[in-house]
């Protein structure tokens, strides 16, 4: 069985634009959620973390992106961990950081996106 792949969108604190994150559902049921961040540097890619963001109140969104075979889960998330930020633009975001990760991962066909998924999130995207 394969994983589900599923952007979810988080209600800022502020007047910021939403917070984007990867969440990867296998066939168990098992949830991860993988995510930027910002630290004294800048943004950074954060650890995993084990819990279903739908149990989160601020949850706004989550959009359907497609699946990857449940045998290639730890190379997706060793991609998705090793995706490079960009702390030089001022208008590169997590949202950005989705997009590029999603794009990648369909390139090399690790990714089966589902149809109208891209489409749906770039409607979906915020000016920083």
């Amino acid at each position: 069985m394969n994983s589900r792949i599923t952007v979810v969108m988080y209600r800022a604190e502020t007047d910021e634009p939403y917070h984007w994150a990867i969440w990867i559902k296998d066939a168990n049921a098992k949830s991860i959620i993988l995510q930027v961040g910002l630290n004294k540097d800048g943004y950074c890619v954060e650890e995993p973390i084990l819990r279903d963001p739908l149990l989160s109140k601020r949850i706004k969104h989550a959009v359907y992106c497609g699946t990857i075979p449940s045998g290639e889960q730890d190379l997706a998330l060793s991609i998705i961990q090793n995706h490079p930020v960009d702390n030089e633009s001022a208008t590169w975001n997590c949202q950005a950081w989705i997009m590029e990760v999603l794009e990648g991962m369909e390139q090399t066909g690790l990714l089966h996106i589902a149809p109208g998924s891209k489409a749906t999130l770039e409607s979906m995207r915020q000016e920083v």
